[in-house]
């Protein structure tokens, strides 16, 4: 039983991360971009949170967890025309602010994002 709702969380992951793909949830040769195709493939385990607005798919959450649970690999991307109406905050929610976070910044405003909503412990890759 357990195996099995593993699985179904595995799979709805890997449909998230290509529904993101698709809508086009990252920047073109940024590591998000490979992290979601290494997900869909299922070479990767991750959780991934999608924000809709208007049935659409806006932003995406992808979390990744390392083995040790010492610290976690978090990425964040809304749609610039859906931006600073508090999504990528919202979808922050769910995640663990007890970890070390390893964000990806990309830009100053990233790295601000994060600050803002009380990430102390970042590591800037």
């Amino acid at each position: 039983m357990v195996a099995a709702i593993q699985q179904s969380i595995k799979n709805q992951n890997q449909i998230n991360a290509q529904i993101a793909i698709s809508n086009r949830l990252f920047h073109a040769g940024w590591q998000l971009n490979d992290l979601l195709h290494q997900i869909k493939k299922g070479e990767l385990a991750a959780i991934v949170n999608l924000h809709y607005e208007d049935n659409k798919p806006v932003a995406v959450f992808v979390e990744i967890v390392e083995e040790d649970y010492s610290y976690y690999k978090s990425m964040i991307f809304v749609k610039k025309a859906y931006r600073n109406r508090g999504i990528g905050s919202k979808l922050l929610q769910k995640s663990n602010p007890d970890l070390k976070a390893l964000v990806g910044t990309g830009t100053t405003d990233s790295l601000r994002f994060w600050e803002k909503n009380g990430f102390e412990n970042i590591v800037v890759i």
